[in-house]
């Protein structure tokens, strides 16, 4: 059962056009690994759009906000950010609501 703080992140990310999918893909697989092994992590996927390939969707569960925090002050995290491989579409954060499992 995750904590009832628990917070979760989901982002759409677009893979820019002058970058090769298949390669970007993998990078993103491997961020996904690096964010697991983060403290307060308790979750991170990535999903490709069917319909829009070049478009993935980041799933991303934390402990609490100061993992997130932590999170993007990690050198991986910046490193991802800066490699100019995707581009930000939109995010957002949530919580379960309460009661839920």
């Amino acid at each position: 059962m995750l904590p009832t703080n628990a917070i979760r992140v989901t982002a759409i990310i677009e893979i820019n056009a002058d970058q090769d999918s298949g390669k970007v893909l993998e990078h993103i697989k491997e961020f996904c690994e690096q964010m697991e092994s983060e403290e307060g992590c308790l979750l991170a996927q990535a999903s490709q759009n069917i319909e829009q390939p070049r478009q993935v969707l980041l799933w991303e569960i934390y402990q609490d906000k100061q993992a997130i925090e932590a999170h993007f002050a990690m050198a991986h995290t910046q490193a991802f950010i800066n490699s100019n491989q995707t581009t930000f579409i939109s995010g957002y954060q949530s919580q379960a609501l309460t009661g839920t499992k």
